[in-house]
């Protein structure tokens, strides 16, 4: 039998990385690799997406913030270089 903590397909809450690698264990000690049924393959396929997403979830996430940075980074440099040319336009004796 199965342990009442193990995750399943039916539980509510969301799939951990945890609970998608020990699902997709289960699946290949239950029928092997050789011998599986269409909805067995379904399912596999299924949690390798889930899988995809969330880490193009992450990575987009780590993006996101490398750009907002870079932006933030470019602004500053526009604004000290506007600055030091309205600064030499203006300086005595020129």
């Amino acid at each position: 039998m199965s342990d009442p903590k193990d995750p399943s397909l039916e539980q509510e809450r969301p799939l951990t990385e945890e609970d998608i690698r020990f699902l997709i264990r289960k699946m290949d000690s239950i029928v092997g690799t050789h011998n599986r049924g269409l909805g067995q393959v379904i399912a596999r396929f299924t949690l390798e997406q889930i899988r995809a997403v969330r880490r193009f979830e992450r990575s987009s996430t780590r993006l996101t913030y490398w750009l907002i940075v870079l932006t933030f980074v470019l602004v500053v440099l526009t604004g000290a270089i506007a600055w030091l040319t309205w600064v030499l336009v203006h300086r005595p004796g020129s």
